[in-house]
């Protein structure tokens, strides 16, 4: 196996403009690899690298099993440990899981909430899909200011029926946003 660690001269001396750097990132669930030349770099006050725009992108793998739908779907998030009640917004939803945006939060009630884990969804899908109930994890809270996004996985104990039925509709509304 390939020792990377490398003292601060070592990288000092490859940190020069016009050098090469491949980097990563995550953007929507898919983890993206790019390669971009050295324009500038600060040490003080802490590490800073500039580097040209790049050329290319590419797509290193999905991090989701199935692409998520943008969506705004309201729904109600039930902690399933102190049936505490939040109402909010799905902003993104695939068969495996959603991103819920809930709104108006003190400090107090996201840390309350980062504690939970098990939780329960309610929503209604619209057109003959009905009300859903479906039970998830929580698997990343992000808190910017009195929001809090969560991004939850739904249980593989769910009711089949009711999956295949967002499978369905997760479909019709991929086919609305493409066409």
């Amino acid at each position: 196996m390939q020792n990377l660690t490398h003292t601060a001269t070592e990288i000092d001396a490859e940190l020069s403009e016009g050098h090469s750097v491949i980097g990563s990132f995550f953007a929507s669930g898919t983890m993206v690899r790019f390669e971009a030349s050295i324009t500038a770099y600060l040490k003080k006050p802490a590490w800073l690298l500039f580097v040209r725009y790049p050329s290319s992108l590419e797509k290193i793998r999905d991090l989701r099993s199935s692409n998520r739908v943008e969506c705004s779907i309201p729904c109600i998030l039930v902690t399933l440990f102190n049936l505490h009640q939040y109402t909010g917004w799905i902003t993104d939803i695939n068969a495996g899981g959603c991103q819920c945006l809930l709104t108006s939060f003190s400090r107090s009630q996201a840390e309350m909430l980062n504690s939970e884990k098990k939780v329960l969804l309610e929503f209604d899908l619209t057109g003959n899909h009905g009300r859903k109930r479906l039970s998830g994890e929580v698997l990343n809270l992000r808190r910017d200011g009195a929001n809090i996004s969560l991004g939850v996985r739904f249980s593989e104990m769910n009711d089949e029926a009711a999956l295949e039925e967002l499978n369905k509709y997760i479909l019709d509304l991929g086919k609305l946003a493409s066409g």
